[in-house]
């Protein structure tokens, strides 16, 4: 009999490891880190005109980088749409086996020119190209 309830609360707590997962724990074909570049498209004012580094992380679907702070999803075929919480910066892309490309939108801010702003936010494009690590 103690045998049985040893058993018993061993398999208890087994179930309750397993509830314990996040929804995010299920796997992806597209689950990995993508690491590569993302370069501006052309020279706008205010946007920069440097490449810089970017990685992007995708696990169960869910996918999530550090610059900027974007979040979204990747879908069963492989496209990721992303945004940050302020919906200033926008990322799109699709995954193809072991490579990522795609396009990411950012509003940059009125530059002050002489104690005055000027124009409207710029619009600043930039192209992604990154490889699962």
């Amino acid at each position: 009999m103690r045998h049985r309830q040893g058993f018993a609360l061993i398999a208890l707590c087994g179930l309750a490891a397993l509830a314990a997962v996040p929804a995010w724990a299920a796997t992806s074909p597209f689950d990995g880190t993508y690491s590569g570049t993302s370069s501006p498209e052309w020279a706008v004012q205010g946007c920069g005109n440097q490449q810089k580094s970017i990685t992007i992380e995708v696990a169960g679907g869910e996918a999530w980088t550090h610059h900027h702070h974007l979040t979204g999803r990747v879908d069963g075929s492989g496209h990721l749409s992303m945004a940050d919480d302020s919906g200033r910066s926008e990322l799109t892309a699709t995954i193809q086996g072991n490579s990522l490309t795609g396009t990411e939108t950012v509003m940059a801010s009125p530059k002050k020119l002489r104690g005055f702003y000027t124009g409207d936010e710029t619009q600043c494009t930039r192209t992604l190209s990154a490889q699962r690590q």
